[in-house]
């Protein structure tokens, strides 16, 4: 709770979001506890008691503000599925264009020869090279930032599991049954 009093800033940081989001439930659910005039403070805390059922609302935002960060993450990751996707479509497209325009010049000039032939096939080439030169690139980077973003998912989980049961540790007072 030291770092939510602090007011410190992280900015980018998804543990310090889902840290701050637990914080911010627990500090909304007791906000009734405390008289207006003694605020909030790390002695204070002390008194801070809640109950299994508030502990429930702070999972909730906890789950909330992991899926709000994972969403801010994988953004912008349509770019480099439609680029790894694409890319080898528009080079495929290029190449039956050059091929085509290949042919044409030979219908026009009636031989074949590797004048006529050469810029036609050279562009076709030209636009394979460079759609798989998109390609490639962008298919490795998604397959690189998808498996961080696993990684990264699982981290956050856990991590919120952590915020989540120190608050329950020192916070949780038992229902009476």
């Amino acid at each position: 709770m030291g770092v939510y009093f602090s007011r410190e800033n992280f900015p980018g940081s998804p543990h310090h979001a889902v840290y701050i989001a637990g914080c911010r439930e627990l500090m909304n659910i007791s906000a009734g506890s405390f008289p207006p005039a003694e605020g909030f403070s790390e002695k204070s805390l002390l008194k801070i008691k809640i109950s299994e059922k508030s502990l429930k609302l702070i999972q909730s935002a906890i789950e909330r503000e992991i899926g709000n960060q994972l969403l801010l993450l994988e953004e912008q990751m349509i770019l480099l599925a439609t680029a790894a996707s694409g890319a080898p479509f528009i080079g495929l497209l290029g190449t039956v264009w050059g091929v085509m325009d290949a042919f044409a010049e030979l219908a026009l000039s009636g031989k074949a020869t590797l004048a006529t032939m050469a810029p036609g096939v050279s562009g076709s080439l030209l636009s394979t090279v460079m759609g798989l030169v998109v390609a490639i690139p962008a298919l490795f980077g998604y397959n690189f930032i998808v498996a961080s973003l696993k990684a990264l998912t699982i981290d956050l989980e856990n991590f919120g599991t952590e915020v989540l049961s120190e608050i329950e540790k020192r916070f949780v007072v038992e229902d009476p049954l």
